[in-house]
């Protein structure tokens, strides 16, 4: 299938770029200094010529300032899971691979959040089952066996065979940590709900597969780095650029192909008061699809969210998914109205709100909107029998004491009210079947919207699969690709963008947490799962006075460059911004309900917007159109490793 200017050819190599740009053959594996790569041009003084760009990159001297530039390959953006796999994935290439983290190595996105059963997702396709409009789905028949099989054998012994071997030995060979056991020491594998087509072990988290990542040599890991801005030249990406955190230092890195792993974006929600509308990490505030938006590309999906029912009273005490009680989509029988009564039972279909999470949040949201709900505009969950008890996930179960003996609150004898927190925001750049953005050869997207149809960005259940193949595409382009040369007025201008922040150039007398909260209360009033028309366009209405207003006001208070976060706030709220209006924007534009949300005014889904909605054009000047999205053709996909 043709793809613009570019073209993949029947390999699934690449034969040209979009701006027929890169023409050579594949450059030697290893990394490259500097000094035959371009940069002994005038006004560029490479040093350090002896040390390892690998470990060290090449300080780059200009009249505008000193920067310090690496060259790779291949470059993932961010390591959470989908980092994490795109990692993976590329240790096997034999291509040199860097891969660049805004928190501490380990700590970042959901992969630092021990997100229990999100670690185990498999993104082996032949564990899958493939849906147009929903994407690869576990297999049923598979994921059951392998159920059976992991609790009767708890262990990966080379010896036994089945359906469920393979899929065990792969949750064994990442080394999670086990915190949550059966009696007899065994792992508890969580396998009560027969209809979610997944396959978890409660409460592990994947510190080997950290481990792993570290100890390939083809791989060098940069943590603590925030990137601002993508590398894009003539239509191609070649890397991306932004600040070392504990230092200030700038840093550019030069790849052949930059995969964005980068997570959702739910802190456009954020805190609003003291309890937080979002489960999802405070650093995945959308920089680098922002970054793209301002060089041309379409942002796609923005208006697609997924919630959980998360404690929210008392609101002192109100929290994030792991560490207070919930009441997800598992918990069905056990949720009720302001009434009393359990509205998510049906005794006909006793799976029926289990099977689609759609449906369930929907369901909830009509209750919500009907006025069943809570003054807070939660629901409730009771927990007060020991059969409720017995069900309820790890994560909240061993809160229960906690909230008895520390706060006052028994939740086993009182209902405890819960709300809907946003715990994934989608919001990706417009790509093509092969992960690529449409606009700029070279940057492929582990979340791109090309992924599956009309259904929406890719979630993060799936993350290992969706990062595995962006880097499967990444390098079979970075095959083909070549460096060409650093264009040095790219650094010096984003440089100076940074630079006039920090300094507040412009002088103000806003703090960015101020104008950080803002946001957040204009985003959550919109952005939950009931949106209304009249909510939308007064979120609508005040991001845009905020844009206006707030933003050239912000003022950071101190110039320094050593961990100055509040910089690092300051440059993080015009990306928040930015994707807040292009969400609800989108929101307003589908006059329908579809997906994880209700519009009031449009209650029922329709044809006509069968179809996703991209947003380009200027920052608070926007173009909105509807696109075709191309799905992925999952079974036709050669995974052996590349030699």
């Amino acid at each position: 299938m043709a793809m613009d200017d570019a073209t993949m050819l029947d390999d699934g190599s690449v034969g040209c770029s979009r701006r027929s740009f890169l023409k050579g053959a594949s450059a030697a594996a290893g990394f490259a200094f500097l000094a035959g790569a371009g940069l002994s041009a005038a006004g560029c003084t490479p040093a350090g010529e002896e040390a390892s760009l690998a470990a060290t990159g090449q300080e780059v001297v200009t009249p505008n300032g000193t920067y310090e530039v690496y060259e790779t390959d291949l470059l993932v953006c961010g390591c959470g899971y989908a980092g994490m796999s795109a990692a993976a994935n590329a240790a096997k290439s034999g291509l040199n691979t860097m891969v660049v983290e805004k928190g501490p190595f380990g700590s970042g996105g959901v992969a630092g959040m021990n997100f229990d059963f999100l670690t185990t997702w498999i993104y082996d396709p032949n564990f899958y089952q493939f849906d147009s409009q929903v994407g690869p789905v576990l297999n049923q028949e598979v994921n059951l066996a392998a159920r059976r099989y992991a609790e009767q054998c708890n262990a990966a012994d080379p010896s036994r065979s089945g359906q469920g071997h393979q899929l065990d030995l792969e949750v064994l060979n990442k080394g999670q940590m086990f915190p949550e056991r059966n009696e007899d020491g065994s792992y508890h594998v969580f396998s009560d709900i027969e209809a979610i087509k997944m396959y978890m072990v409660e409460g592990s988290f994947p510190r080997h597969e950290m481990d792993a990542l570290t100890a390939s040599p083809w791989l060098s890991i940069v943590d603590q780095t925030m990137l601002t801005d993508l590398l894009v030249k003539d239509g191609v990406c070649q890397g991306a650029m932004g600040i070392h955190l504990p230092t200030g230092a700038f840093r550019v890195f030069r790849a052949k192909a930059t995969v964005l792993a980068t997570g959702g974006t739910c802190w456009l929600n954020g805190w609003n008061t003291v309890a937080p509308m979002s489960g999802s990490v405070p650093d995945n505030t959308s920089d680098l699809e922002m970054a793209a938006f301002r060089h041309g590309a379409p942002i796609v999906d923005s208006e697609w969210a997924d919630y959980d029912l998360i404690t929210v009273y008392p609101t002192g005490i109100a929290c994030g998914y792991p560490a207070g009680l919930g009441a997800d989509s598992m918990s069905v029988g056990y949720i009720k109205d302001r009434n009393g009564d359990l509205f998510l039972v049906d005794e006909e279909n006793p799976l029926k709100y289990q099977e689609s999470r759609t449906l369930f949040l929907q369901t909830v949201g009509q209750a919500i909107a009907e006025g069943r709900g809570s003054d807070a505009g939660g629901v409730y969950v009771d927990y007060t029998t020991d059969e409720a008890r017995s069900q309820i996930r790890y994560f909240y179960r061993r809160n229960i004491d906690l909230f008895r003996d520390t706060f006052g609150i028994d939740p086993t004898s009182d209902v405890i009210e819960c709300g809907l927190e946003m715990i994934e925001h989608q919001g990706s750049v417009l790509t093509d079947e092969k992960a690529m953005s449409r606009e700029f050869a070279g940057l492929f997207c582990a979340r791109g919207g090309g992924m599956t149809g009309a259904a929406g960005s890719p979630g993060v259940e799936h993350n290992y699969l969706y990062g595995n193949y962006a880097m499967d595409c990444a390098i079979q382009y970075a095959r083909m690709a070549e460096l060409g040369e650093l264009d040095l007025s790219l650094v010096d201008a984003e440089n100076a963008r940074l630079t006039a922040i920090r300094t507040n150039a412009e002088g103000g007398d806003m703090r960015p947490v101020t104008i950080r909260r803002a946001i957040q209360k204009a985003a959550g009033s919109a952005m939950g799962i009931i949106r209304t028309t009249e909510a939308l366009e007064a979120a609508r209405d005040e991001l845009a006075r905020i844009r206006k207003e707030d933003l050239p006001r912000q003022a950071v208070g101190s110039p320094t460059l050593a961990y100055n976060m509040e910089w690092k706030e300051a440059i993080e709220n015009y990306n928040l911004l930015t994707i807040s209006e292009l969400s609800v924007l989108a929101s307003l534009t589908r006059e329908e309900s579809r997906g994880s949300y209700l519009r009031p005014e449009f209650p029922e889904k329709s044809d006509e917007w069968a179809c996703s909605l991209a947003i380009g054009g200027a920052e608070g000047s926007y173009e909105i159109e509807k696109v075709e999205m191309p799905a992925v053709d999952w079974e036709s996909i050669d995974w052996t490793p590349a030699a």
